[in-house]
C-alpha cells in the first residue's frame, strides 16, 4: 500500500502533496493538469511502467530533451529538489510498511526516460486505463488448458492487456483473453466422472459472478454466466447475449471485475490505480462505481483520477485532490520553474466541497465555468443585449422574462437578470 507523495518542480507540477487513503484516493483537475501523470508513478511500482517524454529545446546553438526540470536553482539548498550524481530529485513516495523512496529523474535521456526510484519493494497491483480495446466479435477456437491457477488467468489477460497500452496487435482483444479463461475454468474446473476437476478454478469463477452481481447496476438484473458451445452468454432477469454483444459501459465493468478479483485472490492486500473510469458509463453508473468496487473488494486500496462529478462526490470515506493551476511566478528566494506563468499545485477538498451538487463541483472544483449549453449562453446574451439600453424597470423584468420563457430558458433568468445589472455597472 501506498501513504503518501511529495513532488516540487517537475513538468508541470509546482508543489504536489497527497496523502493517501487507506481505501480510496480520488485525484481530479482540468485535461494536462497531469492526473495520469501522478498515476504512473504509482503503477510503476507493479508492473505498469509507460515511459514519460521529454521536450526536444534549442540550448547553446543545438536541440536537446528536457526532461521538464527547473531550469535554475536560487538557494535553498535544503528544498526537496536536489542533484544527486547523473539524477535530479523530484519528491518522495512513502509506503505503508514505512519505506521512503526517493524520486528522480536521469539527467541527459533522450526523448524517453523513466523516474529513478531509490527504495524497491514489491507491490501487488493492477492498473486500469482510460482507453480499452473496441469490442468486436472474436470466435474462442481453442481452450488453454495451461490455465491452472488465477494467477496464470490474470498473466493470460494482463499480457493482452499491456499489449494494447503499448501499442502492440497480437490479434485477439482482452475479453477474448476472458473468454478462453472462463471456458478453460467451465471445462477443466468441474468436476465429472472422468475428470477430478479443478476446485481452485471452479471457485475463482464462481467467487468472479459473486463479483458481478456486486457491481454491474441492478437494472442490468444480472443472474450468471453460460457457456455455450465456444461461447460467453450473459444470462439477465429480461433475457440472455453474449459477451461480445454488451454495451461499452457494461464490457468496461466486465473488465474491472475479471482484473481485480484475480489479483485478489493471490494476494492478502493490493492496490488499484484507475484512469477517468467513467468513460463509456451512464452517469449513474458513475455515481455508484467506486463504492460498489470498494464493496466487493475490501482488501484494495484505489488510487483514482476523473474528469466526473459524480465519482469526485460518490464516496465520502475518501482523500479527494483537485490539481490547480497557479498563475504567476514564485517570487525570489523560490525555486524558478522553467514555465513559471502557469504551475499545478494539490488541493484536498473537505467534505463540504465534495458534498455539492455535480453542477457545483463542475464549476467550483473542475472549472467549467457554465454548466449549460454554449449556445444557450449565446441566446441568453443576445436576449439580454436587447435590454441594454432600456432603463430598468418592472416591465423590462417582465418582458425579458417572458422572452426566455418564449425560448424555453426561463430557469436562466437569474443569470440573465445579473448580466443585465453588470452591463449598468
Amino acid at each position: 500500500m501506498f501513504k503518501s507523495l511529495r513532488l516540487e518542480g517537475w513538468r508541470q507540477f509546482d508543489h504536489i502533496e497527497i496523502d493517501l487513503h487507506p481505501r480510496l484516493t480520488v485525484i481530479t483537475g482540468s485535461n494536462g493538469a497531469g492526473k495520469s501523470s501522478l498515476l504512473r508513478i504509482f503503477s510503476r511500482n507493479f508492473g505498469f511502467d509507460r515511459p514519460y517524454i521529454s521536450t526536444p529545446r534549442f540550448v547553446d546553438g543545438k536541440f536537446q530533451y528536457s526532461e521538464g526540470m527547473l531550469s535554475r536553482w536560487l538557494g535553498n539548498l535544503g528544498r526537496l529538489i536536489s542533484r544527486s550524481g547523473d539524477n535530479q530529485t523530484i519528491g518522495e513516495l512513502k509506503f505503508a510498511d514505512g519505506g521512503v523512496s526517493s524520486l528522480s529523474v536521469p539527467n541527459g535521456s533522450g526523448a524517453q526516460y523513466h523516474l529513478q526510484s531509490s527504495y524497491a519493494t514489491s507491490v501487488a497491483g493492477v492498473h486500469i486505463d482510460s482507453h480499452h480495446a473496441v469490442l468486436s466479435y472474436q470466435s474462442v477456437g481453442s481452450i488453454p488448458a495451461h490455465l491452472t491457477t488465477p494467477e496464470q488467468v490474470l498473466t493470460h489477460y494482463n499480457n493482452e492487456v499491456r499489449n494494447f497500452y503499448s501499442g502492440h496487435y497480437s490479434g485477439v482483444s482482452p475479453i477474448y483473453r476472458m473468454k478462453e479463461s472462463i471456458i478453460s475454468m467451465v471445462i477443466f474446473g468441474e468436476k465429472t466422472s472422468r475428470a477430478s476437476g479443478n476446485p481452485v478454478l471452479t471457485a475463482a469463477l464462481d467467487g468472479f459472478i459473486e463479483v458481478l452481481r456486486k457491481i454491474l447496476p441492478p437494472s442490468l438484473g444480472f443472474l450468471d454466466l453460460e457457456v455455450r458451445q465456444n461461447e460467453i452468454v450473459i444470462r439477465t432477469k429480461t433475457g440472455a447475449f453474449m459477451l461480445d454483444a454488451a454495451s461499452g459501459g457494461i464490457a468496461t465493468i466486465f473488465d474491472i471485475g475479471w482484473q481485480l478479483h484475480m489479483i485478489g485472490l493471490g494476494n492478502p492486500s493490493f492496490v488499484v490505480t484507475m484512469d477517468e473510469p467513467e468513460n463509456h458509463l451512464h452517469p449513474s453508473m458513475q455515481r455508484s462505481l467506486l463504492s460498489r468496487l470498494l464493496d466487493a473488494f475490501p482488501k484494495a486500496q484505489f488510487i483514482v483520477a476523473t474528469h466526473s462529478p459524480f465519482i469526485v462526490s460518490s464516496v465520502r470515506d475518501s482523500n479527494v485532490y483537485v490539481l490547480r493551476y497557479r498563475e504567476g511566478s514564485r517570487s525570489d528566494g523560490e525555486i524558478v520553474p522553467e514555465t513559471a506563468s502557469s504551475r499545478v499545485y494539490s488541493e484536498r477538498l473537505d467534505t463540504v466541497n465534495r458534498a455539492a451538487s455535480a453542477n457545483q463541483i463542475l464549476r467550483d472544483v473542475l472549472g467549467v465555468e457554465a454548466t449549460i449549453p454554449e449556445w444557450v449562453v449565446d441566446e441568453v446574451q443576445r436576449i439580454v443585449a436587447k435590454y441594454e439600453v432600456e432603463e430598468l424597470s418592472l416591465d423590462v423584468l417582465a418582458r425579458l422574462r417572458s422572452d426566455l420563457a418564449e425560448l424555453g430558458y426561463e430557469d436562466q433568468y437569474p443569470a440573465a437578470l445579473a448580466g443585465l445589472v453588470g452591463k449598468r455597472d
